[in-house]
């Protein structure tokens, strides 16, 4: 994985680095480097080589079940969610169908099961348990599992709002109990639409409209965007004039 800067929590060999630009080039700031502690597993020989013409060498890196074994149990819980999600196949018909580089939660756990300390089996295991293939983006991933951190219900995914004459909307969320749909807006707003999110007044209009149709079936609406996720007080104090339920022990 490359980049712009080096990442300190990406897999690489820091000494084997510092090596490689000294002898390559004057600046490879854009290697990612890590942990010294990686392990290698989910493969014979634990890693694959990568040829990188432009900078004239061959790359080590980490084989995918290797990397997701020693990744998820170090991210924070939204974050190894994120990566989950997007990892467990998706159902038939989802916008996610037919992604390469998938595993089954089966599979999952037993790279699980194969980590050496149980906390990490501990945070690893949590992160499966949570785990839900209908989240299609990443924004409601992380928003999920922010939402189960600030001890609200968890809401069903992708609902379908149903109207006299059919589907009205597939909303992100929805808490059955307040009849009530939850949206994450990515950076979306309804004003500088083109600038915040790529999108022509038009479509901004039509998200608009969208939310009304849902609004006179007698649904609540709650929308939210990366700065509240980010901010989860910020979240907490949304979801909670909007009604939505905490969770009970």
């Amino acid at each position: 994985m490359l980049g712009r800067s080096a990442a300190p929590s990406l897999y690489g060999n820091r000494d084997a680095l510092e090596e490689l630009k000294a002898r390559v080039a004057p600046d490879l700031s854009m290697l990612p480097t890590g942990f010294r502690d990686a392990r290698r597993l989910g493969s014979s020989t634990g890693k694959w080589s990568v040829v990188s013409r432009r900078l004239g060498l061959r790359l080590h890196v980490q084989d995918f079940d290797g990397l997701l074994a020693d990744t998820l149990h170090r991210l924070s819980f939204p974050e190894a969610v994120v990566v989950t999600d997007q990892v467990i196949p998706a159902e038939r018909g989802s916008a996610r169908a037919g992604e390469r580089c998938t595993r089954s939660k089966e599979h999952l756990a037993a790279l699980c099961a194969a980590l050496g300390k149980g906390a990490q089996r501990e945070r690893m295991a949590a992160v499966l348990a949570f785990a839900d293939p209908l989240s299609e983006s990443v924004g409601e991933s992380y928003s999920r599992a922010v939402i189960a951190k600030l001890g609200f219900e968890l809401p069903e995914l992708q609902f379908r709002v149903l109207g006299a004459s059919g589907e009205v909307a597939r909303t992100d969320f929805h808490w059955r109990e307040r009849k009530l749909v939850g949206e994450f807006d990515g950076l979306m707003k309804y004003t500088r639409a083109r600038e915040l999110s790529g999108k022509t007044a038009a479509q901004v209009t039509e998200e608009k409209l969208r939310e009304d149709r849902i609004r006179e079936l007698d649904y609540g609406v709650v929308r939210w965007v990366w700065d509240e996720v980010m901010n989860p007080e910020r979240l907490a104090a949304k979801l909670l004039r909007a009604g939505v339920p905490r969770r009970t022990r």
